[in-house]
């Protein structure tokens, strides 16, 4: 019995020493990541907490066999051998013996259930991210500093086509473009070299022999020397966001030229429309001189005793300039619509005198071919408004003297009524020009409204005009807040309908009345010292005749540089400036003679008298110092009244 006792023990102690060294190696192996089909996962954690509760029985049946066997064994030692032949306590030592053997195989087996416990947490956190890098979609591949593949994740056989087995057996940079190797080597090299992984782009090959663009970092493994062991890859497919980046890159370029065509084109758009501008400002200033000395020579001869054949050929003459300069000024205002240059003014004026002054002013036409022109507004029309009166006027000519050229016979209708507004500041006239002329077909009832367009070609041949009048007012009406229609029925007559809004002229101050002291422009009694800046001989001599016969003295001076020197030498009540002369135009002229008065005081009235007619000329010359301005060619009314206005009694 003490023999099998004894037995047991020498025997259980090395077994305990194994268990240690057992646990060892498994640590050593589950710190190598080891190949592992993850179905046995859940088999092997569940073994494990079943060799854990088994180390603990163990470890208790272990410790009472050894304690039994330690006392069976020294206790009848101790009773068959004198005790006094020892030189110690025999029972006192047995009893540290075993002692000590008991703490020395309680701490053995600790520490044995401590390696397994951390056996058991390496191969769960091993499990953990097994699934992680098994089912990811990005590919994760372990590689050694030599280049070969440790682990290879699944996801790269659903990127590239490589079942993870088939990659195992090759280098890692067998698969990788030619272009990029030297890329990756370097990169991976300096992860090695500093322990850091940086981020990269490259591309591998699919097994269809295509390219794949992958993105790639790396995370370097050192060893307990601190030395690097392994590389862990991490690749993300960026194929799909490479094609829309080149897509967006292409787009970009395709933009970028569409723009660069779009920038060269309203380059040249704006070169022809400065091109158009200059032609028509070259134009306009060329056709508005002749223009003056002809219609200002024309009324200068019929106001002179004329028998009946030379007036009523006079009248024709002066008919037919009026019409040219009519054709000037709607082509001309035409290009002020179309430039978005044409001004609105704001004023207050009376509706019905300017309604009765245009439609006077048409009805000759309208009996020279025996039709009855009726005007009618409403009585709850208010009659002060603010707006642009000219404006106005210019739409009522157009409609009605388009009624009249197309109606052979009946009447021609102006009514103007008062739509509802919500808005008691603001006013909205309904204005509609009918006549019984010969309509016009519906097809065609909206292509008359644009420029150069009638309702049938042969129109133009038989009524004339140019089809800019219709045009024209319709962007008139829009800058006026309202709209244009037309009613028609071919052979029946026509009915033309626009809206217009004005603000409520009623609480604004109307200007006072002339008192009875006071004459009208043109029938002043004072005769002033005028100098004429003007270069045309035709336009001298019909201005020279034009003042002269109002009782003014009149000096002329065919430059600007001859006009500074006429006021340096004399003092002049008045000056008439042209703008376009040699040697030194009107507005430089003017900034000197402006000079001047700084420095020596004084001021001498300067009224612009060009042909010069465009978009913001006025404002120019103006801004230039100019104190009026008055267009060619000249209206003998509007002369007087200006130099009136500027020289007043």
């Amino acid at each position: 019995m003490k023999s099998l006792w004894l037995g047991f023990f020498l025997i259980s102690r090395p077994r305990i020493l194994e268990s240690r060294v057992e646990a060892l190696r498994d640590f050593k192996r589950f710190n190598v990541a080891g190949a592992q089909p993850p179905e046995t996962f859940l088999c092997q954690e569940h073994k494990m907490q079943v060799r854990e509760w088994w180390l603990w029985l163990s470890a208790i049946t272990i410790t009472l066999v050894l304690t039994l066997g330690m006392i069976s064994f020294l206790v009848p030692l101790w009773h068959a051998t004198d005790a006094a032949s020892f030189p110690f306590d025999l029972k006192q030592s047995a009893r540290g013996l075993a002692a000590a053997v008991l703490l020395f195989d309680l701490y053995a087996l600790y520490q044995q259930l401590q390696l397994h416990r951390t056996r058991r947490r390496l191969v769960q956190q091993e499990n953990l991210f097994r699934l992680i890098g098994e089912n990811a979609a990005d590919m994760v591949a372990v590689v050694d500093i030599q280049g070969h593949r440790l682990y290879n994740s699944p996801s790269y056989e659903k990127v590239l086509g490589y079942s993870p087995e088939e990659l195992q057996t090759t280098p890692a940079l067998e698969q990788v473009h030619p272009d990029d190797r030297p890329l990756v080597a370097e990169a991976a090299a300096e992860a090695c070299r500093t322990g850091v992984g940086r981020m990269l782009e490259y591309r591998m090959r699919h097994r269809d022999g295509s390219w794949r663009n992958l993105e790639s970092t790396a995370s370097v493994i050192v060893n307990g020397r601190g030395e690097p062991e392994k590389l862990v890859i991490v690749n993300r497919d960026i194929t799909a966001r490479k094609r829309a980046e080149e897509t967006v890159n292409e787009r970009t370029v395709a933009l970028r030229q569409a723009n660069a065509s779009l920038a060269a084109a309203k380059e040249a758009a704006e070169g022809a429309n400065r091109a158009k501008s200059e032609f028509l400002a070259k134009m306009s200033h060329e056709l508005r001189t002749p223009m003056n000395g002809i219609l200002g020579m024309t009324e200068l001869v019929l106001d002179s005793d004329l028998t009946e054949e030379q007036r009523e050929s006079l009248m024709i003459v002066k008919s037919s300039a009026e019409s040219l300069l009519s054709l000037l000024n709607d082509i001309l205002d035409l290009s002020k619509i179309e430039a978005q240059k044409l001004a609105m003014e704001t004023v207050t004026f009376h509706l019905r005198e300017c309604v009765s002054d245009t439609v006077k002013s048409l009805s000759i036409r309208a009996e020279q071919k025996g039709l009855t022109l009726i005007c009618h507004i409403d009585p709850s029309v208010p009659d002060n408004l603010q707006g642009d009166p000219l404006r106005l006027r210019q739409i009522i000519v157009n409609l009605i003297g388009n009624a009249i050229k197309f109606t052979a016979a009946g009447t021609v209708t102006l009514r103007v009524e008062q739509e509802l507004n919500e808005n008691d500041n603001e006013v909205t006239l309904h204005f509609a020009v009918s006549d019984t002329g010969i309509g016009i077909p519906l097809e065609k009832q909206q292509i008359i409204f644009e420029a150069f367009t009638q309702a049938d070609g042969s129109m133009t041949r038989q009524y004339g005009g140019t089809g800019l009048g219709l045009t024209i007012s319709a962007r008139i009406v829009e800058m006026m807040g309202g709209r244009i229609w037309l009613e028609s029925e071919l052979g029946r007559g026509s009915t033309f309908h626009f809206s217009a809004h004005f603000p409520s002229g009623n609480a604004l101050p109307q200007p006072e009345p002339q008192s009875n002291s006071e004459k009208s422009p043109g029938t002043r009694h004072k005769h002033l010292k005028i100098l004429l800046a003007e270069d045309n001989h035709v336009n001298q001599l019909l201005a020279v005749r034009l003042l002269e016969k109002k009782g003014h003295s009149v000096f002329v001076a065919s430059t600007g540089r001859a006009a500074l020197q006429a006021l340096a030498k004399d003092t002049f009540d008045l000056v008439l400036m042209d703008i376009q002369m040699p040697d030194m135009d009107g507005v430089k002229a003017t900034l000197a003679i402006r000079e001047r008065e700084r420095t020596q005081g004084g001021h001498v009235p300067i009224i612009a008298m060009t042909a010069h007619a465009m978009a913001g000329d006025k404002e120019r010359f103006l801004q230039a110092g100019m104190d009026d301005y008055l267009p060619k060619p000249l209206r003998i009314p509007d002369l007087f009244a200006c130099i009136d206005n500027s020289y007043p009694v």
